[in-house]
C-alpha cells in the first residue's frame, strides 16, 4: 500500500491533470491555473476583496496581486472599484465573463469529488468526509 504522502501526491496531481484538461477544452484555455485561482479566491468566500485581502488569500505579496489583477482586467474577466470609505483603497469584482471561470472552476472541483463518491460505498463517504474535516481542522490551527 502506498504511504498517504504518495496518495496525497497523486491525488493533488489527479486533480491537476483533471482540471487541466477541463480547461483546456473550454473557451478560458488562455487562462493560468494561477489566474484561474486568483479569480476563484476574488469570489470565494465572498466577493469584492481588497488587494491586500487578496493578496493574504492567495498568500502572495501586495505588488504580485496588483500586476495578477491588471492583467486579469485588461482581459475582462474582473474590474477594480474605489471604495467609498478610503478613496486609497480598492475593491476587486468578477465581471460576467469572470463569474463564468469561477463557477467551471467549482463545477470541476464538485464533479472531481463527485467521482471519488462513485467509487465508495456511503459509509466509505462518510468516514472520508470525517477525516478530511479533522484533518483540515487540524491544519488550520
Amino acid at each position: 500500500m502506498l504511504s498517504l504522502a504518495d496518495l496525497i501526491e497523486q491525488l493533488s496531481y489527479s486533480m491537476e491533470q483533471h482540471e487541466t484538461k477541463v480547461i483546456a477544452a473550454s473557451r478560458f484555455s488562455s487562462l493560468t491555473a494561477a489566474q484561474i485561482h486568483c479569480l476563484d479566491m476574488i469570489s470565494h468566500p465572498e466577493e469584492g476583496p481588497t488587494f491586500s485581502e487578496l493578496a493574504e488569500r492567495l498568500s502572495v505579496s501586495k505588488p504580485s496581486v496588483t500586476v495578477a489583477v491588471e492583467k486579469l482586467e485588461t482581459q475582462g474577466y474582473l474590474r477594480k472599484v474605489q471604495s467609498t470609505e478610503d478613496k486609497r483603497s480598492f475593491n476587486i469584482y468578477l465581471t460576467d465573463e469572470g463569474k463564468m471561470i469561477s463557477k467551471l472552476h467549482d463545477d470541476i472541483h464538485r464533479g472531481y469529488a463527485e467521482s471519488i463518491e462513485r467509487a465508495l460505498t456511503q459509509p466509505e463517504v462518510k468516514n472520508l468526509k470525517r477525516l478530511l474535516s479533522k484533518a483540515l481542522g487540524y491544519m488550520k490551527g
